[in-house]
C-alpha cells in the first residue's frame, strides 16, 4: 500500500508473490564471471543477502545502504570471509552508506593519499 521502495519480504505468506533472483542467478543469466562494482540497496534485506553471500568471492567492491539493526559490524562480519571490509563513505557522513573493498584495495588507496 506504500511507495515502490516500501515493499518488504515476509514469511507469513501475505502480500503479492514476485519472482526473486539471487546475485548468483543474475550473474549466471548474464554470463558474468565477476562483478567489479556491486551497488545494492535492498531496503532491509541486507542481512539475508550478505550472510549467505557466496557470490561475494566474485565481487571487487560493494556499495550498500544498510538498514535497521544490520550495522557496519554485522556487515563486516558477513563480508570478512570473502576478504572484503566496509567503511562509512565518505568518512563521518551517512552511517548507513557503506563502501566495502578488499583489504589490498584499501591499502593502496590509503598509500596514494
Amino acid at each position: 500500500s506504500g511507495p515502490a521502495w516500501g515493499f518488504q519480504m515476509n514469511v507469513c505468506g501475505r502480500g503479492e508473490k514476485v519472482a526473486g533472483l539471487t546475485v548468483a542467478d543474475l550473474m549466471r543469466n548474464h554470463g558474468l564471471a565477476n562483478i567489479d562494482l556491486l551497488k545494492i540497496d535492498v531496503e532491509g534485506a541486507e542481512r539475508e543477502i550478505f550472510a549467505a553471500g557466496n557470490f561475494l568471492e566474485h565481487v571487487g567492491v560493494v556499495c550498500a545502504e544498510i538498514h535497521g539493526t544490520y550495522d557496519l559490524t554485522a556487515f563486516n562480519h558477513d563480508l570478512a570471509k570473502w576478504g572484503l571490509r566496509g567503511r562509512v563513505m565518505p568518512p563521518g557522513r551517512d552511517q548507513k552508506l557503506i563502501l566495502a573493498c578488499r583489504e589490498a584495495t584499501l591499502a593502496v588507496r590509503q598509500f596514494r593519499h
